[in-house]
């Protein structure tokens, strides 16, 4: 099944509703900066705005999506996730 750009959105949303709702139970603060998005490289294309699809490394410590920091995937290229950092 090809994902449409609103199917995208559905999704960063609701992944971000889960974070939200999973550091809330957890006592944690959601709006740190433990949080990062991994988006692979289609995704980005899909979603357009700010994103590029072949961005120098140094330009992607800079790229945000609702807040968070995004990790660009080249290898899994429709991947879309929100992770937590468990190392600090």
């Amino acid at each position: 099944m090809q994902l449409t750009e609103k199917d995208i959105w559905e999704e960063i949303e609701r992944l971000k509703a889960i974070a939200i709702q999973k550091a809330y139970a957890a006592h944690d603060d959601i709006l740190s900066d433990k949080y990062e998005w991994e988006l692979g490289v289609d995704i980005c294309e899909m979603i357009g705005g700010n994103f590029r699809a072949y961005i120098k490394e140094s330009d992607l410590k800079n790229l945000t999506l609702m807040d968070y920091p995004v990790r660009i995937n080249y290898d899994n290229k429709t991947i879309i996730k929100l992770w937590k950092e468990v190392a600090s």
